[in-house]
C-alpha cells in the first residue's frame, strides 16, 4: 500500500495509495528510515481506517494530532485527512457560545466552563495543542481553588462537549474523554422543611401567587421557577384532578 524512497541526498519520501486508488508521494525530508517507517504504518493505518469509513484509533489520532504542520500539510494535501483549523480557544469558545441551542440559564452556566477554560490554557492557545496531561492539571487547579465537587464535574462534562464539537476539524480526539467525571450530590445542601413551617410561610405572605408557588414546590414537588412559571389554566385538569407539567429539559410532558 506504501512505500519509502531515498533520495540521492539522504532525504526520504512516500508513496502510497488513497481509500479511491490514487497514488500519492509525499517528501519527508532528512529523516531516519525509523522514522520515515512510522510515518509509512500510520499513513497506512489512515487510508484503511477512510477505507472503512471508521475512526482512526486512539494512537493513530494521538499522532496526527502531534505531527508538525508542514507534514500535516502534504497529508491534506493529498486528501487522506482534513487541513488544520488554526482558531484559538477563545475565539472558538466564543463561536460555540453563539452557536449551542440550549436555555439562556444552561448557556450561563456554560460560560462560566469556558472562562475557566481560557483563564487557564489561555485566550491563544490552539485547542490542539491540549493534552490529555493538561486537562488533569486542569481539573488539578479547580481542586486547589476548593470549588465544590458537583461544579467541576460540571465543568468537566461542559468541557468535554465543547471540544467533541470540534471532532473532526479542529482536532482529532477530545483530551477530556478519559477525564474521570463523577456525579455528585452535595448531602449538606439536602435540608427537610417541615409542614408546619411552609404552612407559617405561606400565612405570612400577602402575595396569593407568592403563596401557591411555595405550595407547588413543597407539595407537589414542582421545580421553581422552570415548572412552575410555564403553567396555565389548561395545564389543570380540573375533573382528573391532575396538573399537566411541561419538562424544562425538553420541553415536553
Amino acid at each position: 500500500m506504501a512505500s519509502i524512497s531515498k533520495n540521492q541526498n539522504g532525504t526520504k519520501r512516500l508513496s502510497f495509495n488513497d481509500q479511491q486508488g490514487k497514488w500519492h508521494t509525499i517528501r519527508l525530508g532528512a529523516v531516519t528510515m525509523k522514522q520515515a517507517e512510522s510515518v509509512k504504518s500510520k499513513v497506512e493505518a489512515i487510508v484503511a481506517a477512510r477505507h472503512m469509513r471508521v475512526s482512526f484509533d486512539a494512537e493513530t489520532a494521538r499522532w496526527l494530532s502531534d505531527i508538525c504542520d508542514d507534514i500535516h500539510s502534504k497529508l491534506a494535501n493529498t486528501g487522506i485527512v482534513l487541513p488544520r483549523i488554526k482558531t484559538t480557544l477563545d475565539e472558538y469558545c466564543n463561536q460555540f457560545l453563539v452557536r449551542v441551542k440550549v436555555k439562556v440559564s444552561t448557556k450561563r452556566t456554560m460560560k462560566q466552563t469556558t472562562d475557566a477554560l481560557i483563564k487557564y490554557f489561555g485566550r491563544e492557545t490552539d485547542p490542539v495543542t491540549i493534552t490529555e496531561d493538561m486537562v488533569e492539571d486542569f481539573a488539578e487547579s479547580m481542586r486547589k481553588a476548593r470549588l465544590s465537587p458537583s461544579t467541576i464535574d460540571k465543568r468537566l462534562k461542559t468541557a468535554r462537549q465543547i471540544f467533541k464539537k470540534m471532532i473532526p476539524k479542529m482536532i482529532n480526539e477530545n483530551p477530556f474523554l478519559e477525564i474521570k467525571v463523577t456525579p455528585t450530590i452535595n448531602e449538606e445542601r439536602n435540608v427537610y422543611v417541615e409542614r408546619e413551617r411552609v404552612e407559617k410561610i405561606i400565612d405570612s405572605i400577602p402575595d396569593p401567587e407568592w403563596k401557591l408557588i411555595i405550595g407547588l414546590s413543597r407539595y407537589c414537588g414542582l421545580r421553581a421557577p422552570s415548572e412552575i412559571l410555564p403553567l396555565t389554566w389548561d395545564c389543570i385538569l380540573w375533573d382528573k384532578k391532575r396538573i399537566i407539567v411541561k419538562s424544562p429539559k425538553d420541553r415536553t410532558l
